[in-house]
């Protein structure tokens, strides 16, 4: 979505989950360089993350606060800079730990969901075997919309989990805060030239020529992994997880109550590159 925003959106600039490292991992001791900027530098709070998630969950207000004033800063230097009027930040972490600091801030500001396929979403992070205490929030916190005992869950589950966690989160940051605009994407429709140009109207963007695909760059593929494999086993967990979820909570999550995995119970399996 950042890159349909900084091609054809008329004077605006978007990012990926900033501010990015300073020195890039690729680089000559990139891995060692990355630890420390993560310490001191570049931290992981700074995107949102790691105690970041805490503070949101205890109303530690006053770091969660300097954490959004400081990106807000952040961003009215870089459009002054680059002569943009529109930002987009696309990041997993602002539902999760600054969302309510950066409104407080900017209330006139909008909001938009990207929904990623629940299956290809979960199986993806288990194929990255990601640190999921580092990004995600968890079952048991105090503002968790959706608890549950998470010893019933697979790791698996736990990503499923968390899809609908974020889907109540930025249902609970709406209804809180009478967000006026707010818009709705699946990642699909990344690759529908009417659904991006849709987008654009809804917030009243400028559009810079005629909207064509962009094949997506941070891909498991891309970086040297294999594509993002759904399997029967899969879908039999998605149907244990649906079983665990209560009623109230499956009628406010319309998409999953309805999907249908789409490699259904016969054993095929579904490739995608994500």
């Amino acid at each position: 979505m950042a890159e349909y925003f900084n091609r054809y959106g008329q004077n605006c600039f978007a990012e990926v989950e900033p501010p990015d490292l300073i020195y890039k991992q690729q680089w000559p001791f990139g891995n060692w360089a990355r630890i420390i900027q993560r310490k001191w530098i570049v931290t992981h709070e700074d995107l949102g993350r790691g105690k970041a998630l805490g503070w949101y969950d205890n109303d530690t207000i006053e770091p969660l606060h300097h954490l959004a004033f400081k990106r807000i800063e952040r961003i009215q230097r870089l459009c002054c800079k680059d002569n943009a009027t529109t930002y987009l930040e696309v990041s997993k972490f602002f539902i999760r730990s600054y969302c309510d600091e950066v409104f407080r801030l900017k209330p006139d500001m909008g909001v938009m969901l990207l929904r990623r396929d629940p299956l290809q979403n979960a199986r993806s992070y288990i194929n990255r075997d990601k640190d999921f205490t580092l990004d995600g929030v968890m079952p048991y916190f105090k503002k968790a919309c959706f608890p549950i005992n998470m010893q019933k869950l697979s790791k698996f589950q736990l990503y499923l989990w968390q899809w609908v966690e974020i889907e109540l989160r930025y249902q609970r940051f709406i209804e809180t805060h009478g967000i006026r605009r707010h818009y709705e994407l699946k990642t699909e429709d990344l690759n529908n030239p009417a659904a991006i140009e849709e987008f654009f109207r809804f917030f009243d963007i400028e559009l810079k020529g005629r909207i064509e695909v962009i094949a997506p760059r941070n891909t498991n593929l891309s970086q040297g992994r294999a594509y993002t494999t759904v399997t029967a086993q899969d879908s039999r967990a998605f149907m244990e997880f649906l079983e665990m979820i209560p009623g109230p909570i499956m009628d406010r999550v319309s998409y999953i109550k309805d999907y249908i995995p789409n490699n259904g119970q016969d054993g095929s399996e579904q490739k995608r590159a994500s």
